[in-house]
């Protein structure tokens, strides 16, 4: 068993530099420029990812990070 606290962050990519997909958070309209990655539990099958405007990428705590996003944002 893993002795983490979930949900925690666990890597991040870079959208490509052409692209026009927008923030998943709620209420954000600008460009994301991140695809943030989540680990909801010790399972991988659990993880979740969103896209992220340059602002809500910033946000450090993880918690604090996915209540901007809507439940229908994780994929």
């Amino acid at each position: 068993m893993s002795n983490h606290k979930y949900p925690r962050f666990d890597s991040w990519g870079g959208m490509k530099k052409n692209t026009t997909a927008k923030c998943d958070a709620t209420g954000c309209d600008k460009l994301a420029i991140k695809r943030i990655f989540v680990q909801e539990s010790y399972m991988r099958g659990d993880d979740q990812c969103v896209k992220a405007c340059a602002d809500n990428a910033a946000i450090k705590d993880c918690v604090e990070f996915c209540k901007q996003f809507p439940p229908e944002a994780w994929k």
